[in-house]
Protein backbone atom coordinates (compact mmCIF):
# COMPACT_ATOMS: atom_id res chain seq x y z
CA UNK A 1 0.00 0.00 0.00
CA UNK A 2 1.12 3.23 -0.70
CA UNK A 3 2.10 5.81 1.86
CA UNK A 4 -0.63 8.40 2.89
CA UNK A 5 0.17 12.11 3.53
CA UNK A 6 -2.49 14.77 5.00
CA UNK A 7 -2.34 18.82 5.63
CA UNK A 8 -3.98 20.75 8.25
CA UNK A 9 -4.04 24.35 7.70
CA UNK A 10 -5.02 26.76 9.76
CA UNK A 11 -6.83 29.53 7.51
CA UNK A 12 -8.13 32.03 10.06
CA UNK A 13 -7.19 33.35 13.70
CA UNK A 14 -10.48 34.37 15.51
CA UNK A 15 -8.86 35.77 18.46
CA UNK A 16 -6.40 38.82 16.12
CA UNK A 17 -4.15 40.06 18.70
CA UNK A 18 -4.87 37.83 21.60
CA UNK A 19 -1.85 35.99 23.42
CA UNK A 20 -4.57 33.40 25.52
CA UNK A 21 -7.96 31.77 24.40
CA UNK A 22 -10.62 34.65 25.09
CA UNK A 23 -13.44 31.88 24.77
CA UNK A 24 -12.00 28.41 24.50
CA UNK A 25 -15.18 26.91 23.03
CA UNK A 26 -14.60 29.11 19.95
CA UNK A 27 -11.12 30.83 19.50
CA UNK A 28 -7.60 30.13 18.90
CA UNK A 29 -4.17 31.49 18.63
CA UNK A 30 -1.93 31.13 15.46
CA UNK A 31 1.34 30.98 15.61
CA UNK A 32 4.06 31.40 12.86
CA UNK A 33 3.29 27.51 11.97
CA UNK A 34 0.16 27.50 10.47
CA UNK A 35 -0.01 24.23 8.69
CA UNK A 36 1.36 20.95 9.64
CA UNK A 37 1.58 17.93 6.94
CA UNK A 38 1.34 14.51 8.46
CA UNK A 39 2.47 11.22 6.28
CA UNK A 40 1.54 7.77 7.61
CA UNK A 41 4.58 5.47 6.24
CA UNK A 42 2.84 2.16 5.61
CA UNK A 43 5.07 -0.90 7.14
CA UNK A 44 4.92 -3.77 5.10
CA UNK A 45 7.57 -6.70 5.60
CA UNK A 46 6.54 -8.61 3.08
CA UNK A 47 5.27 -12.74 3.70
CA UNK A 48 7.20 -16.21 3.28
CA UNK A 49 6.60 -18.81 1.20
CA UNK A 50 8.44 -21.61 -0.30
CA UNK A 51 8.52 -21.49 -4.36
CA UNK A 52 6.61 -24.90 -4.76
CA UNK A 53 5.20 -27.20 -1.84
CA UNK A 54 6.34 -30.57 -2.78
CA UNK A 55 9.86 -31.95 -3.99
CA UNK A 56 11.25 -35.58 -4.30
CA UNK A 57 15.18 -36.81 -4.50
CA UNK A 58 16.97 -39.96 -4.61
CA UNK A 59 19.19 -41.76 -1.98
CA UNK A 60 21.91 -43.01 -4.29
CA UNK A 61 22.92 -40.20 -6.57
CA UNK A 62 22.16 -41.68 -9.55
CA UNK A 63 25.05 -39.37 -11.36
CA UNK A 64 23.46 -35.93 -12.13
CA UNK A 65 23.03 -35.08 -8.49
CA UNK A 66 19.87 -36.75 -8.06
CA UNK A 67 19.91 -36.81 -3.73
CA UNK A 68 20.32 -32.95 -3.93
CA UNK A 69 17.78 -30.19 -3.88
CA UNK A 70 17.60 -26.32 -3.80
CA UNK A 71 14.29 -25.24 -2.14
CA UNK A 72 13.57 -21.72 -2.85
CA UNK A 73 12.10 -19.25 -0.47
CA UNK A 74 10.16 -16.31 -1.60
CA UNK A 75 9.76 -12.97 0.01
CA UNK A 76 6.23 -12.07 -1.20
CA UNK A 77 4.03 -8.43 -1.19
CA UNK A 78 6.72 -6.27 0.98
CA UNK A 79 10.28 -5.77 1.55
CA UNK A 80 10.71 -3.19 4.71
CA UNK A 81 12.47 -4.63 7.67
CA UNK A 82 14.79 -7.45 8.08
CA UNK A 83 12.92 -10.75 7.84
CA UNK A 84 14.78 -13.73 8.84
CA UNK A 85 13.49 -17.38 9.20
CA UNK A 86 14.86 -21.14 10.07
CA UNK A 87 13.19 -24.58 9.29
CA UNK A 88 12.12 -26.55 11.17
CA UNK A 89 11.80 -30.78 10.24
CA UNK A 90 8.96 -31.52 12.92
CA UNK A 91 6.51 -34.21 10.94
CA UNK A 92 9.15 -35.61 9.23
CA UNK A 93 9.90 -40.02 8.90
CA UNK A 94 12.92 -38.90 8.36
CA UNK A 95 15.96 -38.57 10.79
CA UNK A 96 19.02 -35.93 10.97
CA UNK A 97 21.74 -38.18 9.55
CA UNK A 98 19.29 -39.20 6.34
CA UNK A 99 20.13 -35.35 5.10
CA UNK A 100 22.08 -32.18 5.74
CA UNK A 101 20.92 -28.91 5.28
CA UNK A 102 23.12 -26.22 4.19
CA UNK A 103 21.76 -22.12 4.28
CA UNK A 104 22.88 -20.91 1.15
CA UNK A 105 21.57 -17.19 2.35
CA UNK A 106 22.44 -17.16 6.12
CA UNK A 107 22.39 -13.65 8.09
CA UNK A 108 26.29 -14.51 9.09
CA UNK A 109 28.40 -17.38 7.98
CA UNK A 110 27.24 -20.51 9.42
CA UNK A 111 24.40 -19.16 10.92
CA UNK A 112 21.10 -21.49 10.36
CA UNK A 113 18.94 -19.66 9.11
CA UNK A 114 17.63 -17.50 5.67
CA UNK A 115 17.82 -13.80 5.65
CA UNK A 116 16.55 -10.72 3.83
CA UNK A 117 17.96 -6.75 4.43
CA UNK A 118 15.34 -4.45 4.13
CA UNK A 119 14.07 -3.77 0.73
CA UNK A 120 15.29 -7.49 0.01
CA UNK A 121 12.66 -9.49 -2.03
CA UNK A 122 15.24 -12.08 -3.89
CA UNK A 123 14.52 -15.28 -3.35
CA UNK A 124 16.35 -17.55 -1.11
CA UNK A 125 18.02 -20.80 -1.90
CA UNK A 126 18.41 -23.93 0.61
CA UNK A 127 20.43 -27.09 -0.30
CA UNK A 128 19.49 -30.30 1.03
CA UNK A 129 21.90 -33.39 0.54
CA UNK A 130 20.04 -36.41 1.13
CA UNK A 131 22.63 -39.22 2.37
CA UNK A 132 22.58 -42.43 1.90
CA UNK A 133 22.14 -44.53 4.78
CA UNK A 134 22.73 -47.78 3.02
CA UNK A 135 19.51 -48.97 4.69
CA UNK A 136 16.08 -49.40 2.86
CA UNK A 137 13.45 -47.25 3.49
CA UNK A 138 10.28 -46.75 2.28
CA UNK A 139 8.14 -43.81 2.47
CA UNK A 140 10.60 -41.71 3.83
CA UNK A 141 10.17 -37.65 3.94
CA UNK A 142 11.50 -34.87 5.13
CA UNK A 143 8.81 -31.87 5.99
CA UNK A 144 10.06 -28.42 6.37
CA UNK A 145 8.18 -25.63 7.78
CA UNK A 146 9.44 -22.29 7.91
CA UNK A 147 9.39 -20.15 11.53
CA UNK A 148 10.43 -16.76 12.20
CA UNK A 149 13.66 -15.49 13.66
CA UNK A 150 13.28 -12.91 15.60
CA UNK A 151 17.12 -12.22 16.11
CA UNK A 152 19.29 -12.80 13.18
CA UNK A 153 23.29 -12.15 14.07
CA UNK A 154 22.02 -8.90 16.23
CA UNK A 155 19.59 -7.88 14.13
CA UNK A 156 15.96 -7.91 15.07
CA UNK A 157 13.67 -8.83 12.38
CA UNK A 158 10.16 -7.97 11.42
CA UNK A 159 7.34 -10.40 11.33
CA UNK A 160 6.06 -11.88 8.17
CA UNK A 161 2.99 -11.31 7.04
CA UNK A 162 0.30 -14.18 6.47
CA UNK A 163 -1.76 -15.68 3.43
CA UNK A 164 -3.39 -19.13 3.54
CA UNK A 165 -2.38 -19.91 -0.13
CA UNK A 166 1.27 -19.87 0.78
CA UNK A 167 3.48 -22.72 1.04
CA UNK A 168 4.57 -22.35 4.48
CA UNK A 169 6.09 -26.25 4.33
CA UNK A 170 7.49 -28.19 1.64
CA UNK A 171 7.32 -31.91 1.91
CA UNK A 172 10.50 -33.87 -0.07
CA UNK A 173 10.24 -37.32 -0.32
CA UNK A 174 13.09 -39.51 -0.25
CA UNK A 175 13.21 -42.17 -2.99
CA UNK A 176 15.37 -45.13 -1.70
Amino acid sequence: EFDEAFKVKLLAVTDPGQMTLSTPANSAILGTANEYIQVINDITPGRVSFKQANYSADEIDQGSGSNVVLISLARLAGDDGAMCVTLDTAGSTADASDYSISYLNPSASGQADIYWADKDSLDKLVQVTIVNDQAYDTGEVLELAWVRKANCDGVTTVIPDFDAADNANVTLAIND
